[in-house]
């Protein structure tokens, strides 16, 4: 080649170079080595399954290679009491991404957060996903004592209630399915508002889509635009309802996402690590239990999804990482084969074979928490046949142990709730009891749970709700009983 037509090429590539937009550009054609290894969330993060995280620290989160600073905000922390998606601002410092919370965190509140593939190591390997969960720190008052404040009027039969903050004023406010004690069609969903104070009061009612009394009312921020939407279930109807938020609590639009058959239990979580949540909802026909899972595609709409069965009838689930691979893995109860069921999430939203664990007697409800504190999660099932929680330690992989502790609670616990009720920083026990017409509380110690009380409320207990209803930094909590009428119980921690 002449001298002459050696620069000519030279000076061409020189001035296509400087024509190209921005070296942002020339990062999608620049691959990274085959054998570099994408980044990963350390297992050791000290969020994962925490029971007390500050409620105004920062989050942070260290991977296993250094991370690209212009995809962290891809990360995303999803409250499930207060406003849902949290604005964030995300600081890299190599492999250590720490997450700002805006206005911080609800107290008691259990939090999860997702890394979505879009997130990138300095490498360019995208990293793998990963979803993690821990609970906000208790700093109030209340030492595990309970006094019962006012009540709210419900409805006849067993639909489980939800407390979220849907004006995003700060505060707790109730959501329960309407049904014919109240004088109204079944097919609604009350929402009380709360003054702050834990007394609640208006009359407004979201209408859904199923044809028969409500069993289960959730909320979750399904369109992840920083408020809680609603969720109905049950009633005889073969889907699930979904009415999107405005931000001020005003419910609409939406969707009915099909489920294979009657709903009893559901569920939300990143089931598929991309980022938004996911719904699971716990079916039962003909004595067979299905979980339905729907993926969300971003926007609250429900595509594509699959179903797991399990055997055992009706029961509750639970969502958690119980194998600590970072994606969330299904439990479902196994009423009346005895069993709990652990049904291992492929990364995908899609789950395996369901594995048992043994359990004494019904097992009603079923929870997951670090007791232990090795940074796995451990499991709590309600027995209904011996009146007891029984409680399985983690080998770190998924395997629950043959046997465990027992604590004896009230008559019947069909609803398991975990939260620091004294401010000591472990989860303690509540159980709402069908047939006791109470609500067991039991204090953890090293992973142990007794002593506590019984708070009595009425005859049947119907659903049980936990948070801070009064603005003081403790754990309260909502139980529906049957008194001289159905009622709602508003009861604080003190």
């Amino acid at each position: 080649m002449s001298m002459k037509r050696l620069l000519h090429s030279l000076l061409f590539l020189s001035s296509s170079i400087l024509l190209l937009p921005s070296c942002d550009f020339l990062d999608d054609y620049i691959q990274p080595p085959k054998d570099t290894p994408a980044p990963y969330l350390l297992p050791a993060t000290p969020l994962r399954n925490a029971p007390s995280v500050p409620r105004t620290s920062t989050l942070p989160l260290t991977f296993s290679s250094a991370i690209d600073p212009t995809t962290a905000s891809a990360i995303k922390v999803f409250g499930t009491q207060l406003r849902g998606l949290r604005a964030t601002t995300a600081t890299v410092a190599g492999r250590t991404v720490s997450l700002a919370v805006a206005g911080g965190l609800f107290a008691g509140e259990p939090v999860s957060v997702s890394v979505p593939a879009s997130v990138r190591g300095t490498n360019k390997r995208a990293v793998q996903p990963q979803v993690l969960q821990f609970t906000t720190a208790v700093t109030g008052p209340g030492r595990g004592t309970f006094i019962t404040g006012s009540s709210v009027a419900r409805n006849y039969g067993s639909g489980r209630h939800s407390l979220a903050d849907i004006d995003n004023d700060g505060d707790l406010d109730l959501l329960f399915p309407l049904g014919g004690s109240l004088g109204v069609s079944s097919n609604q969903v009350a929402v009380r508002l709360n003054d702050g104070r834990g007394t609640y009061s208006g009359s407004t009612a979201v209408r859904v889509g199923n044809s028969g009394g409500d069993w289960a009312v959730a909320t979750a921020d399904l369109d992840s635009d920083g408020d809680l939407d609603l969720l109905a279930a049950g009633g005889g109807s073969n889907a699930v309802s979904v009415r999107l938020n405005d931000g001020r609590g005003n419910f609409g639009g939406g969707s009915e996402v099909p489920v294979l058959v009657t709903a009893y239990y559901l569920a939300t979580a990143d089931l598929d690590g991309d980022g938004d949540l996911d719904l699971v909802v716990h079916t039962n026909s003909n004595g067979q239990t299905v979980a339905s899972v729907r993926l969300n595609q971003g926007n609250g709409t429900f595509g594509s999804g699959s179903e797991v069965a399990v055997p055992g009838g009706t029961g509750a689930l639970t969502l958690g990482d119980v194998d600590s691979d970072g994606d969330l893995d299904l439990l479902t109860t196994g009423f009346s084969s005895g069993y709990i069921y652990t049904c291992r999430n492929q990364g995908n939203g899609t789950f395996g074979p369901p594995a048992p664990t043994l359990m004494p007697n019904n097992p009603a409800a079923v929870a997951l928490a670090d007791l232990d504190r090795d940074g796995d999660l451990d499991l709590l099932a309600g027995c209904a046949g011996s009146n007891t929680v029984e409680t399985r330690l983690n080998n770190g992989q998924g395997q629950f142990a043959a046997t465990g502790s027992s604590v004896t609670v009230g008559n019947y616990p069909e609803q398991l709730r975990l939260a620091d009720l004294d401010s000591d920083g472990d989860l303690d026990l509540l159980t709402g009891n069908l047939y006791g017409g109470n609500v067991s509380v039991r204090f953890n110690t090293a992973g142990t749970f007794a002593g506590g009380s019984d708070v009595a409320l009425g005859r049947n207990i119907y659903g049980l709700a936990i948070g801070d209803l009064d603005g003081d930094q403790d754990v309260d909590f909502v139980a529906g009983a049957e008194v001289a009428s159905p009622l709602l119980r508003i009861v604080f921690n003190q």
